[in-house]
C-alpha cells in the first residue's frame, strides 16, 4: 500500500482539490525524507508490505500541511520518529 492525495484528504478532512497539488508535493518529499532516514540505500518498494512506512509518511505529510508557513513545520513529531526507529530495526534485522 502507498499513501495517496485521496487519503492524505480523507485525514485532514480536506472536500476540496484546491491542494491537491500541494499535499502531492508534501507526500512525495514525506516519502523520500522517511526512505532517507531509515536506510537511503533502499527504495520505498522495500518498505512497501510495512503499515509503518506509510504511517510514518502520512503523518508527515499531514504535519507539514497542518503548519505550513509556521516555524513548527521543522518539527518532526515524536509519532513519525517512533516509526522511523521502529523500521530501522526492522531494518537492521534483514543485515547480516
Amino acid at each position: 500500500m502507498t499513501v495517496t492525495v485521496q487519503d492524505l484528504k480523507n485525514s485532514l478532512r480536506i472536500d476540496h482539490p484546491l491542494d491537491d497539488s500541494l499535499l502531492d508535493a508534501y507526500l512525495k518529499t514525506a516519502t523520500s525524507f522517511v526512505v532517507s532516514a531509515v536506510d537511503s540505500t533502499k527504495t520505498v518498494a522495500a518498505y512497501a508490505a510495512d503499515p509503518r512506512f506509510d504511517f510514518a509518511v502520512s503523518l508527515l505529510a499531514q504535519h507539514w500541511y497542518a503548519n505550513r508557513g509556521v516555524d513548527g513545520a521543522a518539527y518532526v513529531p515524536d509519532s513519525v520518529v517512533s516509526m522511523i526507529q521502529q523500521l530501522r530495526g526492522a531494518n537492521n534485522g534483514d543485515r547480516e
